[in-house]
């Protein structure tokens, strides 16, 4: 067995790390916006709800979101 790699296989395995770095970072990102997203979305549904006359705990219920973020709208 030999004891050292060559440079071409130190290249080798940096991309495969660089690789699944990569794909887990996009991942990663992928799931974050669609955290954000959704959190966009309840926030648009609440406002709606408000708009049109709802009470808070029913806007609280139906959208998601806690009484604070829809104070806060």
């Amino acid at each position: 067995m030999r004891a050292m790699i060559t440079e071409e296989e130190k290249q080798d395995i940096g991309d495969a790390y660089y690789q699944v770095g990569l794909a887990k970072g996009r991942e990663e990102g992928r799931e974050e916006g669609i955290g954000i997203g959704e959190q966009r979305k309840a926030m648009e549904i609440a406002r709606n709800l408000l708009h049109q006359g709802f009470d808070l705990e029913s806007v609280c219920e139906i959208s998601g979101l806690s009484e604070e973020e829809v104070k806060n709208l």
